[in-house]
């Protein structure tokens, strides 16, 4: 069994076969889809699929390229939906300074309101960062020497690996380790220890070889998982069962019926 622990399946790509795709994924052996708003819209129609959906919880926050346009309300928004049951983490939040649709002034300014956020909930955080680690990292330093969290969609080389274990974050990996261009990752993604990796969809991003190209969905979080089996020596089923243990842990789920 599987935890796709970053999804967007509140995306209007899924309106016309939306349960159809939930389907797909528990029929590939995929227990539990983590799907993340990336705005107050959007978390508060990820709150309410996981309302729908036993398979479904979700994650709330404000994405990066949102910061030029987050009023109070926004973020109000997101404490309110924090607090749902459903609700596992605060994300996907963090810096992303490649495309620049917002100021790093303002990336900040977000950032921090939101790890206070979590901070104030007990939450773990899912952390997007994009040519920012060096700010992603002081930032996170000067708030606390350990976090609960996910780096998602981890793209970094091995002294980032390792700091980002230093903080504490579980590392996610998502469709470009199977990429014909991942040879770096998948150098670096050998050397993660398996219990501190959770695997990720991104969908309807991001889509594993050999589907790259095509919408992404959580059914295929398991060619992910079969590649890092492949790095690691390991069969499937022992990848399948160490993600998911990571996953429960970081986000608090419970793991064979224990909190």
């Amino acid at each position: 069994m599987w935890i796709d622990t970053h999804c967007h399946l509140e995306r209007a790509e899924y309106d016309a076969d939306r349960e159809a795709v939930i389907e797909r994924a528990l029929g590939a052996g995929v227990e539990l889809m983590v799907t993340i708003g990336t705005d107050a819209a959007s978390s508060r129609q990820a709150v309410e699929l996981a309302e729908r959906h036993a398979s479904v919880v979700a994650a709330v926050g404000i994405h990066p390229h949102e910061a030029d346009h987050v009023i109070d309300d926004d973020l109000e928004a997101i404490q309110e939906l924090s607090q749902h049951p459903k609700v596992v983490a605060v994300g996907e939040i963090g810096l992303d300074y490649y495309k620049g649709y917002a100021t790093p002034e303002h990336q900040q300014r977000l950032f921090e309101r939101q790890l206070d956020i979590a901070h104030e909930r007990q939450l773990p955080v899912l952390i997007h960062c994009r040519e920012a680690f060096g700010e992603v990292v002081s930032t996170l330093q000067r708030r606390a020497s350990q976090w609960r969290g996910i780096m998602h969609c981890f793209a970094g080389d091995a002294s980032t690996l390792s700091r980002c274990l230093d903080l504490g974050l579980a590392i996610s990996f998502a469709g470009p380790l199977t990429f014909k261009n991942g040879a770096a990752l998948r150098a670096v993604a050998h050397q993660a220890p398996l219990d501190r990796i959770v695997i990720e969809t991104d969908a309807p991003f991001l889509a594993p070889h050999p589907l790259r190209g095509s919408r992404n969905e959580p059914a295929h979080v398991r060619l992910v998982g079969e590649e890092l089996a492949r790095l690691h020596g390991l069969s499937v089923e022992s990848v399948a069962a160490g993600t998911t243990r990571c996953a429960r842990q970081v986000l608090g789920l419970p793991w064979n019926g224990q909190p």
